[in-house]
């Protein structure tokens, strides 16, 4: 049986939808060259942080299985 992960990543919410599809897909493609298996990816509505990372109060949640 093999084992389940799930990661959860923030991209910066002033990012075009493109960039942020290029930043998903740099992500992924490091499970799937390492030989993983990606089975679902949730890019979530920019919403605030519970705190200031890099100076920025907003980001895009991404949810990798």
């Amino acid at each position: 049986m093999a084992n389940a992960y799930e990661a959860i990543f923030l991209v910066d919410a002033t990012l075009a939808e493109d960039q942020v599809k290029g930043v998903v897909d740099k992500y992924t493609g490091i499970v799937t060259r390492n030989g993983g298996e990606v089975v679902d990816v949730d890019i979530w509505d920019p919403r605030r942080t519970a705190f200031e990372v890099k100076g920025r109060r907003e980001a895009r949640y991404v949810v990798v299985n």
